[in-house]
């Protein structure tokens, strides 16, 4: 399958994951409020995103539509370091989220199998 000729259903798994991701942003959004002026914005172009993502179970074109949106997931799960206001707080969060990255990357592209980063079948993975 040629990624211009990509049509057919997708399983669309990991929008289980990004919503998660949603969901965190959306419950600091009070505290991140004044802190990080484009917090709503940024809240408004992921829940377009997982939108887009949920529409991806009709339509693999809406589903890579919806992965332009999650270059915002950066800026969402980045802002919430500075939600905390002493330091333990800080450096939990940041801590935090480098886990939830490193789980995102496992999960999506390990577990589901997507985008074809690991060619190769691992034992680890089997």
């Amino acid at each position: 399958m040629s990624y211009g000729t990509y049509a057919g259903q997708s399983a669309n798994l990991s929008v289980l994951v990004y919503a998660l991701s949603v969901l965190a942003v959306a419950a600091l959004h009070g505290p991140l409020k004044r802190v990080v002026s484009p917090i709503g914005l940024i809240l408004a172009l992921m829940i377009i995103g997982i939108s887009f993502e949920l529409w991806g179970y009709l339509s693999p074109f809406l589903k890579r539509a919806g992965t332009y949106y999650n270059v915002v997931l950066v800026l969402g799960l980045g802002s919430l370091s500075v939600a905390a206001r002493e330091r333990l707080g800080t450096v939990c969060l940041r801590g935090g989220v480098l886990l939830w990255g490193l789980l995102y990357f496992v999960v999506v592209y390990g577990f589901l199998g997507q985008g074809g980063v690991f060619p190769y079948s691992l034992v680890v993975w089997e």
